[in-house]
């Protein structure tokens, strides 16, 4: 109701003045033939009568189009709120429409799984073995009398016990820096046959990123020189971990050699480091290093300034044990 009185109220305005300009014209054409009657008798006073009905007439004018603009105005406006607010409802549906697209997804998506529920969670760590607990529980869509669930992570394989309550339990002990237990498979026999399904399929993150975290950061560089055998670097240094992450420090390297380290307290650090290299040919790398909660030690290359003449490799992340024995590698080198 709103929008329609403001037009209705800028209509009325335009015609109005539309009516003042056309009584006008009609005014000044009546008033100027009964002056030329009497303009050689009066042509003085006719002159000065013509002036001032000029200057009404432009006042009138002038009036006219300040009316104009504004009630144009009013009406742009009104129309210009009037797309917005069909703009908001418009993002207001689509937005609307997602969601419910995305909960059908994840309804298709419980409907074809060979789970109704699907849980499992980390408990102890063993450091001599490099292993973790995993317990396991679950509910399977379809379920007889002799079904069996058997859950494979890497080589270790578990089968699951089913419960009164026709949950099948479970738990094992699993490799933390195997590569393939990053991804947990489930197979269920019923009367013979078996189907195999991906539980979790995470081949981007190692296992122990899960539970462990991660270590890192990143390394803002405003000066960086390597040249005349002299090494000089003014930075910035980011820490970012995920988890608990101890006594870091920062490790300046040249090619496998270690030069000097710097302890990391505070979440932004400056860097103001030069040191002398024995070789032009030779390459920097800066590693960050830090210890977890299980006394693993993680290692991240942060920086590196390699040369092209150089046959260094490096590995750009690691985790060592308590004795700094390299147990996981980025590259899958082990030792």
């Amino acid at each position: 109701m709103a929008k329609i009185t403001a037009v209705g109220i800028s209509f009325i305005i335009v015609c109005l003045i539309i009516i003042a300009l056309i009584v006008y014209a009609v005014y000044s054409s009546v008033y100027k033939k009964r002056i030329n009657k009497k303009l050689e008798k009066h042509e003085s006073t006719a002159h000065v009568s013509m002036a001032s009905t000029d200057s009404i007439g432009r006042i009138i004018l002038i009036v006219g189009a300040v009316i104009f603009a504004i009630s144009t105005l009013s009406m742009l406006s009104t129309i210009s709120a009037g797309v917005q607010n069909t703009q908001n409802n418009l993002n207001n549906t689509i937005n609307s429409l997602r969601y419910e697209i995305t909960d059908l997804k994840e309804q298709i998506k419980e409907q074809n799984s060979a789970f109704v529920n699907f849980i499992y969670e980390y408990g102890e760590v063993d450091t001599e073995n490099h292993t973790v607990e995993v317990a396991f529980d679950c509910i399977p869509r379809t379920a007889g009398e002799d079904t069996s669930v058997v859950i494979t992570m890497g080589n270790t394989s578990i089968e699951l016990k089913k419960s009164f309550d026709g949950r099948y339990k479970g738990t094992g002990w699993f490799l933390i820096f195997d590569p393939d237990c990053s991804n947990v498979y489930a197979s269920v026999t019923t009367n013979g046959i078996t189907t195999s399904h991906i539980v979790s399929d995470d081949s981007y993150n190692p296992l122990f990123m899960e539970f462990m975290g991660y270590f890192g950061g990143e390394m803002h560089i405003w000066e960086e020189e390597y040249e005349k055998g002299e090494y000089t670097l003014n930075a910035e240094y980011l820490k970012q971990a995920k988890g608990e992450i101890n006594d870091v420090q920062l490790i300046f390297c040249i090619n496998d050699r270690e030069v000097k380290r710097i302890d990391i307290v505070e979440h932004i650090t400056e860097i103001n480091e030069s040191f002398d290299v024995d070789a032009p040919d030779e390459s920097v790398v800066i590693y960050a290093e830090g210890t977890d909660r299980y006394g693993y030690i993680h290692r991240r290359a942060v920086s590196y300034l390699v040369n092209e003449n150089d046959n260094f490799d490096f590995t750009e992340y690691v985790v060592m044990d308590k004795n700094r024995n390299m147990i996981y590698s980025e590259n899958g080198k082990k030792e």
